[in-house]
């Protein structure tokens, strides 16, 4: 009987994390040799060496996805990416990644990612355990140097669809509990991840800052600043809509206008 491929789970959200571990704990040719709820610990532990796949979240605290990648360098196992944003890194999805589940996905859309895996670890095993997908991957990820690069769009899943939203006609997000929701105009969109997941894996500082702890903007959408008593600010944004900015951030949010104008 051929061993089971030793695989570890990787994902900062528990729910997310244990629908996977589910999944693969059915599968007979599999077998779940770790858990890791960020990119430091994943670093760590694929370090081990005996891993055979990684199921790899990659908007992640700490380390992204991508960044464990990097760090890994050839002894990086090959790879599932799972994410809630298909803008995210897309390109190095459709070059170099076995396959990838958005969330939230099926039963269905697992098992067909299991059979890529399945073909990919044969083919794998026939040419001595080189992984050429991972090599492209390193070299993707080098050629981008050091700057950050941030979606310019986001899916949102909307009923059984998912429909984009363009980040930069988002004029402020605030926050609603793990939820998060975008205002655009007299629009709101809610998305299923919280304002401070959205700041760290997919909001450009650049262009979002935090106005309140519970409230990021557009600093290109703000028309005027009115000051209130006590040092807060009011901020009028070019819909006319109003944003109050505590006074605890009146200072970076004015230091952002100034080096964005």
């Amino acid at each position: 009987m051929t061993q089971a491929r030793r695989v570890v789970v990787v994902d900062d959200d528990p729910t997310a994390r244990m629908r996977l571990i589910d999944l693969v704990a059915a599968e007979r040719d599999f077998q779940l040799v770790g858990t890791c709820q960020d990119g430091v610990e994943a670093i760590a532990r694929l370090r081990l060496g005996d891993v055979d796949l990684v199921f790899l979240d990659v908007d992640m605290p700490r380390k992204t996805g991508l960044e464990v990648i990097a760090e890994m360098g050839d002894e990086m196992p090959p790879v599932v990416f799972v994410t809630g944003f298909m803008e995210y890194a897309v390109r190095a999805f459709e070059a170099c990644a076995i396959d990838f589940l958005l969330k939230p996905y099926d039963d269905v859309r697992f098992h067909a990612a299991l059979e890529k895996l399945r073909e990919h670890l044969g083919l794998r095993d026939a040419n001595n355990g080189t992984d050429p997908r991972i090599v492209e991957l390193q070299q993707h990820l080098a050629a981008q140097g050091p700057k950050r690069d941030f979606p310019r769009r986001v899916l949102v899943r909307q009923g059984n669809v998912f429909e984009p939203v363009v980040l930069g006609d988002v004029e402020w997000i605030s926050a609603d509990g793990n939820y998060s929701v975008f205002h655009v105009g007299m629009k709101i969109t809610i998305v299923a991840k919280s304002l401070a997941k959205l700041s760290d894996d997919v909001l450009d500082p650049d262009v979002f800052v935090r106005v309140h702890k519970s409230a990021v903007v557009n600093v290109q959408k703000i028309e005027q600043l009115k000051p209130n008593d006590h040092g807060d600010l009011t901020i009028c944004l070019r819909s006319k809509l109003t944003v109050d900015c505590s006074r605890r951030y009146r200072d970076s949010l004015m230091r952002r206008i100034e080096a964005t104008a």
